[in-house]
């Protein structure tokens, strides 16, 4: 290949690279500061225990390969956080996820296990995407209260994977799952939420003494989103 050749292979490969990255930003996807397969031991012991209690709210390495969590009775709410916190007050954050309810929990807490995605978290704060795959539904939350709630069908059902996405920018929370925004509201409290950390959530919203459920997450990313 001749020097111009190549420097116009060259060209012309950057000019690609530079389109696909406008591209991006013009889709609103954000910088990624982590992510995670869980194809490592030390990737799933990088998520820590944010809330709930530990009887009740299970974790395993699944398969070497995804984040394993479980629930026995209810109602129980658990969360776990990624190793990324906010460095100032109401920090811009997207989280991103693959997350599934696995065909093995039981037939009883099925319509009301649930996984989710949690960003501006604390112990006792947060923003919240909880999904529902049995009953194909969502709940968006700030702190545990319920802002926005329905039933979508483009919510895949029981034993089928969700991509789950929450992002706070400013006042702004919106929520997404499998590409389509689901829920999205500006708080005009926005201050009361003064966590930074980011994180999942699962846990079962019904009430049951033994009833296990099980799930599974994967293809994490945490991410600062676009302007």
């Amino acid at each position: 290949m001749s020097s111009m050749k190549r420097l116009t292979t060259i060209a012309l490969t950057l000019l690609a690279a530079l389109a696909v990255a406008f591209a991006a930003a013009a889709f609103g996807a954000g910088i990624t500061v982590y992510k995670s397969g869980f194809d490592s031991k030390g990737q799933y012991e990088a998520l820590k225990k944010l809330q709930g209690p530990r009887k009740q709210c299970k974790r395993d390495w699944r398969d070497k390969s995804a984040f394993g969590v479980g629930t026995k009775g209810g109602p129980v709410a658990c969360a776990v956080s990624t190793p990324v916190s906010g460095d100032a007050d109401q920090p811009n954050q997207t989280v991103r996820v693959v997350a599934k309810v696995n065909k093995d929990t039981d037939d009883k807490v099925r319509e009301t296990m649930y996984v989710g995605a949690v960003v501006r978290a604390n112990r006792k704060e947060n923003y919240e995407l909880r999904v529902y795959p049995k009953a194909r539904r969502f709940e968006l939350l700030k702190s545990g209260e319920v802002l926005e709630d329905g039933r979508e069908k483009v919510i895949e059902g029981l034993a089928t994977k969700n991509r789950i996405e929450l992002t706070a920018q400013g006042a702004t929370i919106t929520g997404k799952v499998n590409g389509k925004e689901l829920a999205s509201l500006r708080d005009k409290d926005a201050d009361q939420v003064d966590g930074r950390q980011t994180g999942l959530s699962y846990g079962n919203a019904g009430r049951s003494k033994k009833g296990v459920g099980k799930a599974l997450f994967d293809k994490l990313k945490v991410q600062i989103p676009s302007k």
